[in-house]
Parts: C-alpha cells; structure tokens; sequence
C-alpha cells in the first residue's frame, strides 16, 4: 500500500519494461547521516527498536521491517504520511492514512499513529467527511478531484485500531484527542446511513460514552455480526469499510 512503488508489467516483458522502482537509488541512507533528524542504519534501527516488528513466525519478517521503514519515511513532523515515494503519490490520502496509522499503533509506536489521525481531525470538512487526498502541508487538496466518502469508515476503524493498542504508558488518551474527529466522522456515517456498529465504538473510544452531538441519544444501527471489529462489522465480515455507501477511488491512482 504504502511500500516502495513499482511500475507492473507482464512476465513476458522485455527486459527495458521489467518492473522497476519508482523512487531514486537514495530513497533510503545506507549510510549514518547525522543531523536534527538523523538517517541511516542506525536511525533505522533505533525506530524500529521503540516498537516491534512482526513477522517473525512466519518468515516476513524482513518484508514488514522494511514496510515500516518506508511508513517512517514517509511520515511528516506534522503527521502526514505520503501514500508512496514517488511524486504522483506524494500526497495523504485519508484511507492510506488510517492503514498507516493502524500499522503504526500495532507495532508499538502509539505516538506516531496518534499524530497521524490527529492529521486526519485537522483536515477533517464540517459535516465531518474528506477530500480524496490532501497535501503533505495539510493546507487543502492539491487539486478539485472529487471527495472519496470511504475516508470515514476507514477512519473511524484506525480510530479503532489506535485506541485499543494504546497503553496506560501513552501520554495522550486516544479517546480524548481524538473525540472531535469521532464526533464528526459519527455525524458523517449517520448521513450516509451506514451501519457501522457506532454502539462498540461508543464504549471502545469514548470510555463509555455517545460521540456528542448529532450521535448522541440516537439509537444506533446494531448489525446481527456481534463478536466482529468495526472493520468486520463495517462491511459485513468483509474487508473494505467503503463498501455500500462509500464513495471510493475510481482513478487507478488511488
């Protein structure tokens, strides 16, 4: 998703048409470069060890460090993550941002994915939906394309995601700095008439309590999928919140 992106081609292809990398040879350091943001193996390495890297079991456990390497990477100081390195995807899109934040919180670095869907509250329109994608800055999309309504459903599950990893040692509570961007993701699933389980949710991110505003006192919709994340519940025990009243992409560039 995320990962160092690559041009297809068949297998039959000439070899001037293999795949190939879309990014420079100096995507990453291969050597220490220090400095305010140090890179390099050993910056690498000290990221890395802040959290986990999974995989171990299974043998891909050299795929999934890479993979969040390139999530490191790609993230801005201001929590943006770029949906890929090379300059067509160099922009946040609310989807890939809820996979990043999501990846980043299951592997132990809580701040990381608390700065990235606190982006996502920041960029968040009034009635509490996105644009297909935004710039890096946070300042607007880059151009007029228009707006993709899965952003919600994936953001409330990596909303999710974050607040059930996080830990009584995080400084920040999910549930509190991130009740504004509940709150309006609430009021746009309600418009949308999704059913989204918001009865787990309450409990899950809110201590307890409704989302304020347009959820509160309303009777949510329960589907008959109990025992399922909001991610099963979003889609029926499928894998896409944007199914049925979602508006996803459309454009082959995500």
């Amino acid at each position: 998703m995320v990962c160092l992106a690559l041009v297809s081609s068949s297998a039959t292809a000439s070899p001037d048409l293999q795949p190939r990398l879309l990014n420079g040879p100096g995507w990453r350091a291969t050597q220490d470069v220090p400095g305010p943001v140090p890179a390099g193996p050993s910056a690498d390495a000290a990221w890395l060890a802040q959290g986990s890297v999974p995989g171990t079991a299974t043998g891909s456990q050299e795929m999934v460090r890479t993979a969040l390497l390139d999530l490191h990477q790609l993230a801005e100081p201001n929590g943006a993550v770029a949906a890929g390195a090379a300059s067509r995807w160099n922009y946040a899109w609310p989807r890939d941002m809820a996979f990043a934040a999501a990846a980043l919180a299951r592997t132990g670095h809580h701040r990381e994915a608390l700065q990235s869907l606190a982006f996502l509250q920041r960029v968040q329109l009034a009635d509490g939906g996105f644009e297909a994608r935004y710039l890096l800055s946070g300042n607007g999309p880059p151009d007029d394309r228009a707006r993709q309504s899965d952003g919600a459903g994936w953001a409330l599950w990596a909303a999710w995601e974050v607040s059930r990893a996080s830990g009584a040692q995080d400084e920040v509570s999910p549930s509190e700095a991130l009740r504004p961007l509940l709150d309006q993701l609430c009021r746009e699933l309600h418009g949308l008439g999704v059913a989204v389980g918001l009865a787990l949710e309450r409990h899950q991110l809110l201590g307890g309590e409704g989302p304020a505003g347009a959820c509160r006192g309303e009777q949510p919709v329960e589907p008959a999928l109990g025992g399922l994340d909001p991610l099963q519940r979003a889609t029926g025990g499928g894998a896409d919140p944007g199914g049925a009243g979602f508006r996803g992409h459309a454009d082959g560039d995500a």
